[in-house]
């Protein structure tokens, strides 16, 4: 069974203030299970995107919406793996074969383009699902410790 140090789980609002919020989170999670400089700036990135997708994009009305995230580093201590569940819309294609213009300007960029990119990057497998209205992202990491 995982410890209180090894898990972390959050509800954000559909609000782009909450990233700091959400910033602060993995900032301390990353703390207390020691993860190395270069681990904790790509997963910060790459789940920042990820957040910042569904509220950017995710939501056709002005209300509020909940994004449920959760980071359980397995008992391995290794394998992180982050669920972000939100009530969205549902992804057509999940940026699959569209590579970002990493030259043009952010603001030129495709919906989604950089954010599935990095995403890709950042982590050993990224899978999507949608289930019951919700959307189901999933991430897994191997993450190095100090």
């Amino acid at each position: 069974m995982t410890s209180a140090t090894e898990t972390l789980s959050l509800v954000l609002r559909n609000d782009s203030y909450e990233l700091v919020r959400f910033s602060e989170a993995i900032d301390e999670f990353a703390d207390r299970n020691r993860f190395p400089e270069q681990d904790r700036f790509e997963l910060q990135l790459c789940l920042e995107e990820a957040v910042m997708n569904v509220v950017n994009y995710g939501f056709d009305d002005v209300e509020d919406h909940d994004i449920h995230v959760d980071l359980v580093l397995q008992d391995d201590g290794r394998t992180l793996v982050v669920r972000i569940v939100d009530d969205g819309r549902e992804l057509d294609s999940f940026g699959e074969g569209t590579e970002p213009d990493l030259d043009a300007f952010l603001q030129d960029q495709a919906m989604g383009g950089l954010g599935f990119h990095l995403m890709r990057k950042y982590t050993d497998e990224v899978s999507y699902r949608r289930q019951d209205g919700r959307n189901h992202l999933t991430l897994t990491r191997t993450v190095a410790r100090e």
